[in-house]
């Protein structure tokens, strides 16, 4: 990442069409949190795993 201050202090959205195993959304929230993001919130347009 160039500049953590870009993300400092922020909320960011992150959204991703498919969700499979969740280790996208997880690795970006370690490297999200790491440099200060503030809240991180995630949108998924559909999921392979069943949810019941």
């Amino acid at each position: 990442m160039k500049n953590s201050n870009d993300i400092k202090d922020k909320t960011i959205l992150i959204v991703d069409d498919v969700l499979t195993t969740s280790a996208t959304i997880n690795e970006i929230s370690k490297v999200l949190l790491e440099h200060n993001a503030n809240k991180i919130y995630f949108l998924t347009i559909t999921s392979k795993k069943n949810i019941n």
